[in-house]
């Protein structure tokens, strides 16, 4: 069982896995004996593999920390660490230079976001795309909080590029735009102008002078005064 799919026995206490990575081919073994159920399982994690290696997701230290093959493939020291494994030893280093409740905050941002969502890619396969397809799921949170929580992965990946661990960070020089406020703003803004056009005369300059001192963010607040007062 398992020999076609590139699963095979390979020792009394141990299965191989057959695959190819970046136009190597690679042979690791398991060690488990070489039962049914056994072999299965290698035949489940070299699927999962393949996907990672498809989505470019793979870490080859993160199924085989203690392959020879983890140096073959490392380009660059940031090949060889994943997210979770830098950005903790990030924060021993951040104790010296933060004030305490800041590297609290820090430590409950990276424990709630960063390694669960990003703690197993490693250090330099960590691209941008990574960080807009998890930003694009979390609709319940505010773009100005999305910054926030980026706040210490950005600070951790300008320091491995200072290290010379990667060679870019996927967030130098990006800003995450906030569309979705400007256009909550927007919409409160054409509901007050809404009431405006049904004033009485007279009345619509008195509070079209006033809204236009106003902040915006103060529209949807006046709009619902107005609706209260006007009963429409």
């Amino acid at each position: 069982m398992g020999d076609q799919s590139g699963v095979r026995i390979g020792s009394d206490s141990s299965i191989e896995i057959d695959f190819y990575y970046s136009g190597v081919r690679c042979r690791e073994r398991i060690k488990l004996p070489p039962t049914d159920k056994n072999i299965q399982h290698c035949e489940r994690l070299k699927a999962r593999i393949e996907h990672e290696i498809a989505t470019k997701e793979f870490v080859y230290e993160k199924h085989f920390p203690n392959s020879p093959k983890v140096r073959l493939f490392a380009r660059m020291p940031g090949d060889n660490l994943t997210i979770e494994t830098y950005i903790k030893a990030w924060l021993d280093e951040e104790k010296q230079n933060v004030r305490h409740s800041t590297l609290e905050g820090y430590k409950q941002v990276v424990s709630c976001y960063i390694i669960p969502v990003f703690g197993q890619i490693s250090l330099s396969e960590l691209t941008r795309r990574h960080i807009k397809d998890w930003m694009a799921k979390r609709t319940d949170i505010s773009p100005k909080t999305l910054g926030n929580i980026l706040s210490p992965l950005r600070i951790a990946l300008d320091e491995a590029v200072e290290d010379e661990l990667i060679e870019l960070s996927p967030l130098a020089g990006w800003r995450i735009k906030r569309l979705k406020q400007n256009r909550r703003h927007e919409a409160a803004a054409m509901a007050v102008w809404a009431k405006f056009v049904r004033m009485p005369e007279g009345a619509f300059e008195r509070c079209a002078t006033a809204w236009t001192r106003s902040p915006s963010r103060n529209s949807l607040r006046f709009s619902m005064r107005w609706r209260a007062r006007t009963g429409t």
